[in-house]
Order: structure tokens, then C-alpha cells, then sequence
């Protein structure tokens, strides 16, 4: 899992370009990007979710990496019932 580079879930090449306002230290920005890569990984039909990168950052101003991660698995499980 390469962290320079993440999936964005969305129309922008990186992180960068998707986080429109970066409120995240360099630790947030890493922990961002290994729970998208888990995302990525673990839901493979996860191909496009616009706000799933500004959703995260949020949380993880907020929340550990491990809860932040807990809460958009859950909702996304949620999503689909």
C-alpha cells in the first residue's frame, strides 16, 4: 500500500485536490490515507463516493484513526440496508 498516493473515491487525482479546505497535521493526512486504502481494499465495489474524503477529515479532527475508520464502515453498512 503505497501512502504517497491514495484512492480518492472520487473525480480528483489526489488527496490534495480532493481536500478543499486541509484542516489535518501530517499524521491526520497519513492516517487519511491508509483508511482510504482499507476502504479501497476491503469494498471492492466501492469505485465513487464524492465526500468520503471530507467526511474523514472531519472525523479525524475529532476521532482516532480506528474510530473514524468504525464510523464510516458503519455507515456505509447502513447505507445498504
Amino acid at each position: 500500500m503505497d501512502l504517497s498516493t491514495a484512492p480518492t473515491l472520487c473525480e480528483f487525482e489526489n488527496i490534495e485536490e480532493a481536500l478543499r479546505v486541509n484542516l489535518l497535521t501530517a499524521k491526520g493526512l497519513s492516517a487519511l490515507k491508509r483508511i482510504l486504502w482499507t476502504l479501497k481494499l476491503t469494498n471492492i465495489n466501492l469505485d465513487y463516493n464524492p465526500v468520503i474524503v471530507q467526511i474523514l477529515s472531519i472525523l479525524l479532527i475529532f476521532l482516532s484513526e480506528s474510530d473514524a475508520y468504525c464510523v464510516v464502515k458503519t455507515m456505509m453498512i447502513q447505507s445498504q440496508v
